[in-house]
């Protein structure tokens, strides 16, 4: 499944239209068309904004099913402002890994 697909997949699940993604995340409702029909590939900055305005996990628009686990030798080398958390990376300045 393309990015974009999977962007309308979600949007439609949240009952959200084009506009209040669009007003959410601060972006044109034009834009959330074009990339939705594969016409334009978001940055991962857009792809941020577009999961906290639809409330979901970052790694929702990328993992069809569970969320990646951290491997144990890596968690030691996570960045500064990560946690790990029950095997997972958890951010610690950014709700989109809640999902709130």
């Amino acid at each position: 499944m393309q990015i974009g697909e999977r962007l309308r997949c979600l949007r439609e699940h949240k009952n959200l239209t084009q506009e209040e993604v669009a007003q959410r995340a601060g972006l044109v409702q034009r834009y959330i068309s074009r990339v939705e029909n594969g016409h334009a590939v978001p940055k991962l900055e857009t792809l941020e904004k577009w999961a906290r305005a639809m409330q979901v996990p970052l790694y929702v628009l990328f993992y069809e099913e569970k969320p990646p686990r951290v491997n144990e030798r890596l968690a030691m080398h996570v960045p500064i402002g990560l946690r790990v958390e029950k095997g997972r990376a958890i951010s610690q300045n950014s709700a989109m890994f809640y999902g709130a």
